[in-house]
Formats: C-alpha cells, sequence, structure tokens
C-alpha cells in the first residue's frame, strides 16, 4: 500500500524576521506530532513509565490544526502558517526492482474455485480495453509461471531422450553396416514402444492435475491438461520428424566390419 508523505515547505526568510531557524520550527513540530515526555513515575522493580503528550490523532491528520498552531519564537508566539505551508503526496511504501533497474509493482490476487489460467485469461482480455504506457512491460509470476516452465522443460526433456532413443539404436546399427534408412526403420520398430510408454507414464502421472483432484493445485487444471495434449502431440510429431531428419540429414552410411 501507498504511504501519505507529508512536506513541510519553510519560508527560511520570513523565519529569520522572527528569529527562527529552521531547526527550530521542525523541533517544536515534532513536539507536537510525535509527542515529548513530560514526567515519568516509578514502577516496582520494573523500568519507570514515561508520560509522552502529544496533539490527538484527528488533530495530527488536520493540516488547519497543525498550520494554525502557534509556535514560540524570540519576538512572540505566532501561527505555523505564518512561515510554513503544508502539502502532502503519496509514495510506495516498498520499492522493488528487476535486474537492478527497472521498477516493478507486482499485483497479488486470491482466488477461490476458478482455475487460475481461467483468470488470468479473464484478466488479459480485460487489459485489452486498458490504456497502458508502451514503456510498461507486463509479466505473469507466482505458480501459474512455474508450471509453464516446469512443463516446457518436461516436454521438451521428454523429446530429448525420443531422440536419444532412436538415434542412438539407429547409429548403432549403421555400425554393422545397415544404410541410414533402413536402420532409422528398424530404430522405429523395436523402439517405439519404449517411447510410447514413456509418455503415457508422464501422461497418467498429469492426470490428476489435469482432472483438477490433486489437492492444492486444482487451479493448475487447464495447464494439466494442456501439458499432457502437448507431451502426446510432441511424441508423436517427435516419431515422424526425428526420423525424417536423421534420414535425410546426409552423412555417410555405416560400413560392414570387414
Amino acid at each position: 500500500m501507498d504511504k501519505v508523505v507529508y512536506n513541510l515547505k519553510i519560508d527560511e526568510l520570513k523565519a529569520m524576521e522572527y528569529g527562527l531557524k529552521r531547526s527550530d520550527v521542525t523541533s517544536q513540530i515534532q513536539m507536537m506530532l510525535r509527542g515529548v515526555p513530560v514526567a515519568t513515575f516509578p514502577r516496582e522493580n520494573s523500568m519507570d513509565y514515561t508520560v509522552r503528550v502529544w496533539l490527538p490523532q484527528k488533530q495530527i491528520e488536520d493540516f488547519n490544526t497543525i498550520l494554525n498552531t502557534l509556535i514560540v519564537t524570540p519576538k512572540g508566539k505566532i501561527p505555523l502558517n505564518k512561515i510554513a505551508s503544508l502539502d502532502s503526496k503519496k509514495e510506495p511504501s516498498i520499492i522493488t526492482r528487476r535486474d537492478g533497474l527497472n521498477y516493478t509493482l507486482e499485483v497479488y490476487a486470491n482466488r477461490e474455485k476458478g482455475a487460475i489460467s481461467h483468470i488470468m485469461a479473464n484478466l488479459e482480455e480485460q487489459l485489452e480495453t486498458v490504456s497502458i504506457d508502451p514503456r510498461v512491460e507486463m509479466t505473469q509470476i507466482g505458480e501459474q509461471k512455474q508450471f509453464k516452465s516446469s512443463a516446457k522443460r518436461m516436454i521438451g526433456a521428454i523429446i530429448v531422450n525420443n531422440a536419444i532413443l532412436l538415434i542412438h539404436f539407429a547409429l548403432e546399427k549403421m555400425k554393422e553396416g545397415w544404410n541410414r534408412r533402413d536402420a532409422m526403420l528398424e530404430s522405429i520398430k523395436i523402439r517405439t514402444r519404449p517411447v510410447l510408454m514413456t509418455a503415457f507414464a508422464v501422461s497418467v502421472g498429469m492426470l490428476p492435475v489435469a482432472q483438477g483432484s490433486a489437492i492444492g493445485l486444482e487451479r493448475l487444471a487447464p495447464l494439466g491438461a494442456v501439458a499432457i495434449g502437448g507431451l502426446v502431440v510432441g511424441t508423436l510429431m517427435t516419431l515422424i520428424f526425428i526420423p525424417i531428419g536423421f534420414i535425410l540429414g546426409g552423412g555417410e552410411d555405416g560400413i560392414k566390419e570387414e
């Protein structure tokens, strides 16, 4: 939450006419706003109580009361507004930065039952109707960002493992004298089952998230469904494009060992 900052502007020339320095004015204002100890009384076997006096909160928050307050000068008492004015402005209570350069403003929200992906989709739709300074960049953080990142890494690792399984087996066959095309076709025949089993196992593990039955992850159900879909499609595409790329990649075929 932003905080309200009050600025006391002292006219030093007028203050000097009354024999006041800036420190004289601020010290008297501090006594009214922060209070000043006026007495103490003892407490048995403990520290003494201090009696502090200051203005009531309503008067502290009232500009007119403060500006009409009499302050002591060598020439007598005068109202504060004779030598000073008071204004206020809002400032952030906490300033955060990204990469030590750009200012950031984090907007937090809580949800009850709606999926977080649906909520963010609705937010993005509403933001299209809002005019935002082009220098302002908006990014999503929190659980949704982490989940998306994890899903991308997971899908990318499955794809990598599939490629390793297919290509490694094909290279082994090429060392035995098979040509590139036949080696890859044989690799597809042998390695398709473990590739599909791996994709199936990961997809089954993601089902509780996609169904919204995973405790604490109900709001990530739509993202779980997207992750499973991407995993399945990615696996099938891998079984098509990896072999095609390998076969068309060129290079010398394996040579039979004499």
